[in-house]
């Protein structure tokens, strides 16, 4: 029983890394293509940095204004 699960696994594992390999060597590295992953890698960016330096603060501002409202002690009336 276990032979036949490892023998089957092995298969699946040639057949997916035939599957990459003919991937990998169709792709050409050219410039259009190049190009483009260095725009999408640079809207990722922008969009983490402004996350960061926009959401992150207010967020953490918000929690900390929150737990200080929390801390303070009630009048009783």
């Amino acid at each position: 029983m276990l032979l036949k699960v490892q023998v089957g696994l092995m298969q699946k594992l040639q057949i997916l890394k035939r599957n990459v390999g003919e991937f990998v060597n169709n792709e050409r590295g050219d410039m259009v293509g190049t190009i483009g992953w260095m725009a999408v890698t640079a809207v990722i960016l922008v969009l983490v940095y402004t996350l960061i330096k926009n959401w992150l603060p207010d967020f953490v501002g918000g929690i900390t204004d929150k737990m200080d409202s929390i801390s303070q002690p009630m009048d009783n009336q």
